[in-house]
């Protein structure tokens, strides 16, 4: 099995702000698809690109000149409008809002910054599976459930019991 470029493997992401998995986005780069929730959002490819760069930077401020070179090369004409464009279309996509970013910072005249959170980075390998850290843990509200439990009800009746039997 092959493992895929770790520059590759799908991204999450979350506003910084947000809570539930209803924010939660995937952005595969390879192909340049963006989901929420498990469904497609469209966005054209372009768009695509100026969101896996800022996201690949997230919280660095990235200048509009480094995305006209990561993106349109020595291209003179057009690629500013193009930005603004695909910029516009990333908050569509987003549902964000230029005046209260959760996603897509402008820094006028400079460039964007990105704002959210990167929820996890899976990369594909010889033991594939996503890390889990307590995110994962509190998702299984069960488990979190029995702990809290066992920890509040059974260890102090089990205390009671014992005392009740030794002390005698």
């Amino acid at each position: 099995m092959h493992a895929r470029h770790p520059r590759l493997a799908p991204i999450r992401f979350a506003p910084a702000c947000g809570t539930g998995s209803d924010l939660l986005f995937e952005l595969d780069p390879a192909r340049l698809e963006l989901r929420r929730g498990g469904h497609a959002v469209e966005l054209r490819p372009q768009a695509a690109r100026v969101l896996v760069l800022l996201v690949r930077h997230a919280g660095r401020l990235v200048t509009t000149a480094e995305i006209r070179q990561a993106l349109w090369g020595d291209q003179e004409l057009g690629w500013r409008n193009s930005l603004h464009r695909c910029v516009r279309d990333l908050r569509c996509a987003l549902g964000d809002d230029a005046r209260r970013p959760r996603f897509v910072e402008t820094v006028a005249r400079r460039g964007y910054r990105f704002v959210g959170v990167r929820a996890s980075v899976e990369h594909a390998s010889a033991t594939p599976g996503p890390t889990r850290g307590w995110r994962h843990f509190l998702r299984h509200r069960g488990v979190v459930f029995a702990a809290g439990f066992t920890s509040a009800v059974l260890l102090p009746l089990v205390f009671l019991i014992w005392c009740s039997v030794f002390a005698s």
